[in-house]
């Protein structure tokens, strides 16, 4: 039985390319009482659950690397801006064959949206359309989005009534999925009988982590456990940190979990992040793990719980992982974080190849979090701009603007014993947003090309995949290409040797943060991913900080 859709506020596109202020990208805008029977049955009532969709998350792949196959068009790619009622606070990239092109969007207000932009003979349009039966547990909660045959539906596990709020579910296999429970259990549920199958007890997960898994086995998922307020950095929406990485499976009779590792930190250190992330080897999985005499530093594991490599440590900072992707016109692979984002914001690209990793390039004056937000998930990197060299891809200093940052080709004269000034990590290009950045940067392969959403305040801002662009509506509109599964540029990165110069990394200055109050910050502070809603708390530790500073 199908459920009618819910009539739209009023949504105001304004479409343009960058450095003109002619309308080029939307020629109509279509009511959602007016939606195609394809978006009103993907809304509806399903009758049964999927069991071989496709699935999406607020970062590009479920291993936690924000990584994006094809080539974008930026600065100068055509966007459409779609101006909603409340503030964006999550945003999904999705694309198929038989859906094409969509994003899903949540907002502060709870309320969610799929925006589809459409290249038809018709001309280009911009379809926005409510999520009348999208119930999250709150507003904090990142979108699951699932995609079948041209159906789309957002993954909530309505019946799971444990869920927590603060995370959302993992697809295992026909139609089961790990989530993490309210009380930090790891459960085992079966959708399509709407019923749980198993349940690790004992985990204290973090209750805002999410599980990662990798994609070449396809079978291994990871967590963190052992959840603590003893480190009280409180910088990622509460002052709870995990002790522990879980790596476990579903086991062969799809009706069990099974732990394979666990990784426990020494007394005092934490993993000071939400998740951890597989390198494409399929072998090592990478973490940032903090304490308070060490600080922060990258780290490293195999499989078996061991230590493969350990970045430097700095004390009293945060680091932000984001990517490993392939950089420079000669081809590197490099690890790439964030030092202290709210401070710092020295942007570095690590070597991770051997047992020390060493940072090959930095740059200062960028960021990738507000403090105070459980959003991790603004920086992508990928071949943006469309020059076959990728680009790590985040915020300005501000959170106003968005720039695509590249390693450049060593000088002539490098050698295997220069040092990393002779890798030059530089910006290639920036774009200004109208306002601060607010959600997730959302990115999708979609076919040869990219397509990228973003919102900024109650602006959601999209821009549409290059092959679009000299599309004129008469004659039959580009087609979407089979999607690669797997990132192909990375992939021949890894498997071709290439040199660059090796050197250890640059001493960093020992600074020490004040000591720190015991502050609690509920669930439900920080209503929004900006600090304009942020918890007493959080105020607090930003003024401890400005004291560090002086």
């Amino acid at each position: 039985m199908k459920r009618p859709l819910s009539t739209a506020s009023t949504v105001v596109l304004v479409a343009g390319t960058l450095g003109c202020c002619s309308v080029t990208n939307a020629d109509k805008i279509l009511n959602a009482s007016a939606a195609p029977p394809l978006i009103e049955a993907a809304f509806g009532e399903l009758e049964s659950h999927s069991t071989k969709g496709s699935y999406w998350y607020t970062a590009p792949s479920v291993t936690g690397n924000r990584v994006v196959d094809g080539q974008g068009a930026f600065p100068d790619g055509q966007y459409v801006d779609v101006e909603f009622e409340s503030e964006i606070m999550w945003a999904v990239a999705t694309a198929d064959a038989s859906g094409g092109l969509r994003f899903v969007v949540t907002c502060v207000n709870g309320n969610a949206y799929t925006i589809e932009p459409i290249v038809s003979e018709g001309g280009k349009n911009i379809d926005v359309v409510p999520i009348s039966e999208y119930l999250p547990r709150s507003n904090l909660q990142p979108p699951l989005v699932m995609t079948d045959d041209g159906l789309l539906e957002v993954v909530t596990l309505a019946a799971a009534t444990d869920l927590s709020p603060l995370s959302h579910p993992v697809p295992t296999a026909q139609g089961r999925y790990v989530y993490i429970a309210n009380n930090g259990d790891l459960v085992l549920w079966d959708e399509v009988q709407k019923k749980e199958l198993d349940r690790l007890t004992d985990v204290n997960a973090l209750p805002d982590g999410r599980i990662t898994e990798d994609t070449i086995a396809g079978t291994l998922l990871a967590a963190y456990g052992g959840a603590t307020d003893k480190y009280l950095h409180c910088v990622l929406g509460d002052c709870v940190e995990a002790t522990k990485l879980l790596l476990f499976r579903e086991g062969q009779d799809g009706l069990t979990l099974v732990v394979d590792t666990t990784i426990e930190l020494e007394d005092g250190a934490v993993f000071e992040g939400m998740s951890p992330l597989f390198l494409e080897d399929d072998q090592t999985i990478v973490t940032t793990v903090s304490s308070d005499d060490a600080g922060a530093r990258l780290q490293t594991y195999d499989l078996e719980g061991n230590v493969v490599s350990t970045g430097p440590s700095n004390r009293g900072y945060w680091r932000h992982q984001l990517f490993y992707n392939c950089f420079g016109p000669f081809g590197k692979p490099f690890l790439v974080d964030v030092l202290a984002p709210h401070v710092l914001m020295d942007l570095e690209f690590f070597d991770v190849s051997g047992p020390e990793m060493e940072v090959m390039a930095s740059v200062s004056g960028y960021t990738s979090h507000t403090m105070g937000s459980r959003n991790l998930d603004a920086g992508v990197s990928g071949d943006l701009n469309g020059d076959s060299i990728n680009e790590a891809v985040i915020p300005t200093d501000d959170g106003k603007g968005l720039v695509g940052i590249q390693i450049q080709q060593p000088s002539s004269t490098t050698s295997e014993t220069s040092s990393p000034s002779q890798l030059a990590a530089e910006e290639v290009w920036r774009i200004e947003l109208p306002a601060e950045i607010t959600s997730n940067i959302a990115a999708v392969n979609y076919g040869k090309d990219l397509a990228v959403g973003v919102g900024a305040g109650t602006t959601f801002r999209i821009w549409t995949p290059p092959s679009w662009h000299n599309y004129n509506g008469v004659t039959a509109p580009p087609a979407l290409a089979p999607l690669t599964p797997k990132n192909p540029s990375l992939q021949s990165c890894l498997s071709t040797p290439s040199k660059t110069p090796s050197t250890t990394p640059s001493p960093q200055d020992d600074e020490t943060s004040s000591s720190r109050p015991t502050i609690e910050i509920s669930s439900g502070a920080c209503r929004s991913n900006t600090l304009k809603v942020a918890s007493w708390g959080t105020c607090l530790l930003l003024f401890s900080q400005i004291i560090v500073l002086l």
